[in-house]
């Protein structure tokens, strides 16, 4: 992201009214052909997509288990797993629909270190060989999709291109 544009972000973050000078720039950037800038505008108009709307037990194995499709990030290479589920590191840790959870677990699949992802999204530094994060609240979860989504492109579950 430009100069100009990281501050009309900081500007936006501290005063709304800027929000359609951002929405100006974006549009006029994914025009000319940045992708990521046409990503950042979904984000900022609220037609973005949602992580929980991606999930999809792929099966049980057991009644403590379940185990939901890896996602992937346009042709990156980038995918991650978000769970909840009786075995998982999840609140509730039940086999429960997904729409109850407040926090998953998330594995980070391939093409990212999750010490990438730390300073974007502002969380703890984590150590070189983490793989697996617990009870992370759905609000992070969420900006960490957000982030993948804006970085790498549109997301799709594992096998389906």
């Amino acid at each position: 992201m430009d100069n100009t544009i990281q501050s009309i972000v900081r500007q936006h973050e501290a005063n709304p009214r800027c929000q359609q000078t951002l929405q100006r720039l974006l549009r006029a950037q994914a025009q000319a052909g940045d992708t990521k800038a046409g990503r950042r505008l979904r984000l900022l108009t609220g037609s973005s997509p949602r992580f929980q709307s991606l999930l999809q037990v792929t099966g049980k194995w057991s009644q403590w288990a379940q185990l939901a499709r890896a996602i992937a990030f346009g042709d990156s290479g980038v995918s991650i797993s978000i769970q909840g589920g009786g075995s998982h590191y999840c609140d509730p840790r039940a086999n429960v629909p997904y729409s109850q959870y407040v926090e998953w677990e998330i594995g980070f699949e391939r093409g990212i270190l999750p010490t990438e992802i730390a300073a974007p999204l502002d969380w703890e530094s984590p150590a070189a060989d983490w793989s697996i994060a617990g009870y992370v609240p759905t609000e992070k979860v969420q900006a960490l999709f957000d982030y993948l989504f804006v970085e790498y492109g549109e997301p799709h579950l594992m096998g389906e291109e």
